[in-house]
């Protein structure tokens, strides 16, 4: 199993510097440089604008290779082509390169990276889409010198690896963007966007910035919105992923799109809308049943869960809701919980398999007495949620991408029983 031999890996935790990455690439030819590539950082929103990213180009005819974490289910999910997994066998042989370069002293982010970047190579991708770990400055991905840099948006999270506040974060997040490179971003904080303005400012580097270089408008019905662009304009949009925040990541996206076309990037409008349409990013207000409606987004933050908590209440209004919730010991839970309670009339508290999360019974300290319960395994936790649920009800497992990917794995197991069970 590919876990098994990556286990060994995994205690190494985060290594702030490149050098390590940068000798092994190095010895495998530095793959790294023989695609172009977008680099996406940002506190939040970060794989969705990579799959509308990937989406898009490859709407229009792009090969494009997508590197995002955390996985869910299977480290595989990680690395893709088109939306298609690399198998076992090609995660396997790039592995071995991999540890054949001197990988054996890398972290487990840096031997994934370094099989995306060997694997995109040898399957030869027109662009490689990278999500950014953590931070940006000494993420393993930032040893490319991408044609675009995205920035989602800047909130307080992993405070003892960036700093403790918003601009100390940004300037962690900014190390993306290169000397006369370009970034994208929808950060409207003052004191981090005046952090990426300096930075852009001394790599003259130029910057675009959602709701002042480009807008957008939304409809008050009907989902759609309008781009208002650095050389275009669209009406009428919309966008496959669901809530606010996503129309936000979308606009980042197509701003990307426009600037890709300026280098002769050839995305036709139909395409683009296309792959708005089209996209699919599974654990982010991903719906896997109607009746009682159930949701598993991997919201893991204060700014994520109240993104969350907004698009649930515009699209499910005065609707009762039950969460299955779990979350890490690093993250600011009471906050989490604070604004989880307003939304809730039940929250069940679980515990998400990792070494890493903070104890279901240690959370009710942060709940009101009488607003929770504590059924530590997952998946009881998910069933307990759906049976206490009317089919009026929403059911949210949220809190950690980890409790999102145990839950999908627990509905593919059973779905994969009651489809063993059937006879023909």
């Amino acid at each position: 199993m590919l876990e098994d031999r990556l286990k060994a890996f995994l205690g190494r935790g985060i290594n702030l510097d490149l050098a390590p990455i940068r000798e092994v690439l190095g010895r495998l030819g530095n793959p790294q440089d023989k695609y172009p590539s977008l680099i996406v950082g940002g506190t939040n929103g970060k794989g969705s604008v990579c799959a509308l990213l990937s989406s898009i180009l490859k709407q229009a005819g792009y090969k494009v290779g997508l590197y995002t974490s955390p996985h869910l289910v299977d480290v595989q999910e990680r690395i893709k082509i088109n939306d298609t997994l690399i198998s076992e066998g090609e995660f396997n042989e790039n592995l071995e390169r991999v540890l054949e370069a001197g990988g054996e002293r890398l972290t487990y982010f840096e031997i994934l990276t370094a099989i995306a970047f060997h694997f995109f190579r040898q399957r030869e991708v027109d662009i490689a889409i990278l999500e950014v770990g953590m931070g940006g400055r000494w993420d393993a991905t930032n040893v490319v010198t991408p044609m675009l840099s995205i920035i989602t948006n800047v909130s307080l999270d992993h405070r003892e690896f960036l700093g403790a506040t918003l601009s100390a974060i940004a300037r962690e997040k900014a190390g993306i963007i290169k000397e006369g490179g370009v970034c994208v971003t929808g950060v409207s904080q003052l004191s981090p966007l005046r952090e990426i303005k300096r930075i852009c400012s001394d790599r003259e580097a130029k910057l675009y910035i959602l709701g002042q270089d480009f807008r957008i408008r939304r409809w008050r019905k009907e989902g759609k919105f309008d781009y208002y662009g650095l050389f275009e304009r669209y009406r009428g949009l919309s966008v496959a992923l669901r809530g606010a925040h996503q129309v936000r990541n979308a606009a980042l996206v197509i701003a990307a799109k426009e600037l890709l076309s300026r280098r002769g990037w050839m995305i036709e409008e139909d395409k683009m809308l296309l792959g708005l349409q089209r996209v699919h990013w599974e654990g982010r207000m991903e719906l896997v049943n109607a009746f009682p409606v159930t949701i598993l987004d991997g919201a893991h933050n204060p700014a994520g869960i109240g993104a969350l908590c907004r698009a649930l209440e515009e699209e499910y209004p005065g609707r009762k809701y039950i969460t299955v919730f779990g979350c890490l010991a690093d993250k600011d839970h009471r906050l989490m919980l604070s604004r989880l309670q307003k939304l809730s009339s039940l929250i069940i508290l679980t515990n998400p398999p990792t070494p890493r999360a903070r104890p279901a019974r240690e959370l009710m300290e942060a709940i009101e007495e009488g607003r929770a319960i504590v059924v530590e395994d997952p998946s009881k936790a998910y069933k307990t949620a759906l049976a206490l649920a009317s089919m009026d009800d929403v059911v949210c497992v949220t809190g950690s991408l980890y409790l999102v990917g145990a839950i999908k794995s627990f509905l593919n197991r059973d779905k994969k029983e009651s489809w063993g069970e059937r006879s023909f």
